[in-house]
């Protein structure tokens, strides 16, 4: 009899031990889990133009292009315009990227500071004369010396040469190098970084003529106050001038940088624009709104391992004794 009773708690032993097994692996899968979606939040929230919301962004923008005015070379040549423009930038002069120009401390790097949207305020410290220019010989965009030095050749030269050339696109002729480099260098994966986006805009500078102004401005109307909170110096005006060039060769090997004129719009998969930030944003919600419940799951799962909350069993199994022993309780009361 007693082996009898030594073997059922044994089985008993096993019996728990087979169900405990379960419990305790579910437990981990849980914690792995929300461990997963907590990685996962965290890099998803980087600090970027595309993390704010629309409207806030619409009065970055606003406030950018009222400082760019209020800065701009023409006004500050008064006396009114400059103290105008000297009172908006007195607490954002350590925002100024100029290496002439030294403060007690820098701040560019300071969010808080909203330095991308004072860039106007470089004006106060920079002359019309003195703005600056890119030199191409200290970009490194990772392409052959020769190739940048093709690339970077005046409108004018290269337009000249173009008559020459059979076909822009040959991998063997000038304007083909000019192609290639600026496919690569303005590519949208390239735009996603602040080096890339000055890359991009050196090679540039000198084919905006080749975009037309209507067009472009109604695909992209901020794209000239999004290039200055870039730093990206190109001339707008010129949009246009040379469209129409009997010879448009020049105008063909430099239509990649119209990926640099949509930045920030809806018609481009650059890195500021609004299809991805509006997707990024998006299934970060959804990973915020999962995180609660994985870890509510966790939790109820911990405590029921550890008997602190009734199981489904437990809880029916006290409703009938409850009612047993109100029966019970009903038929002393009939006695008496």
């Amino acid at each position: 009899m007693k082996s009898c009773n030594e073997s059922l708690d044994t089985d008993d032993s096993d019996g728990h031990a087979a169900r405990r097994l379960p419990k305790k692996w579910l437990f981990i899968l849980c914690f792995f889990l929300t461990a997963i979606l907590l990685f996962i939040s965290s890099q998803m929230t980087g600090i970027d133009i595309t993390d704010i919301t629309s409207a806030a962004r619409d009065e970055m923008l606003q406030l950018a292009e009222n400082i760019t005015k209020s800065c701009s070379f023409s006004n500050i040549k008064s006396e009114k315009g400059r103290g105008e423009c000297q009172e908006i930038c007195k607490y954002h002069s350590c925002c100024v990227w100029n290496d002439d120009v030294k403060t007690s401390h820098g701040c560019r790097n300071d969010p808080d500071m909203m330095c991308p949207v004072y860039v106007g305020c470089k004006s106060l410290f920079n002359s019309d004369d003195d703005d600056k220019q890119y030199n191409l010989e200290d970009i490194n965009v990772g392409i052959p010396a020769d190739m940048i030095a093709s690339a970077s050749d005046q409108t004018s030269t290269v337009v000249e040469n173009s008559s020459t050339q059979n076909d822009y696109n040959q991998s063997n002729s000038e304007l083909g190098l000019i192609s290639h480099v600026i496919s690569t260098v303005c590519e949208n994966g390239n735009l996603h970084t602040h080096q890339g986006l000055h890359e991009c805009g050196a090679l540039c500078s000198s084919s905006i003529c080749c975009f037309n102004h209507t067009n472009i401005y109604a695909l992209n109307p901020h794209v000239d106050t999004i290039l200055k909170l870039e730093g990206v110096a190109l001339n707008l005006t010129s949009m246009g001038k040379c469209m129409n060039d009997e010879s448009n060769h020049f105008c063909q090997a430099h239509s990649g940088c119209k990926k640099l004129l949509l930045i920030g719009s809806s018609n481009t998969g650059s890195a500021v624009g609004d299809n991805e930030a509006t997707g990024g944003n998006q299934e970060n919600v959804v990973m915020r709104a999962l995180m609660p419940f994985g870890i509510v799951i966790c939790i109820v799962t911990y405590l029921l391992m550890q008997k602190r909350l009734p199981s489904p069993d437990t809880y029916e199994a006290s409703e009938q004794d409850n009612l047993v022993e109100a029966s019970g309780s009903d038929r002393e009361m009939n006695e008496i």
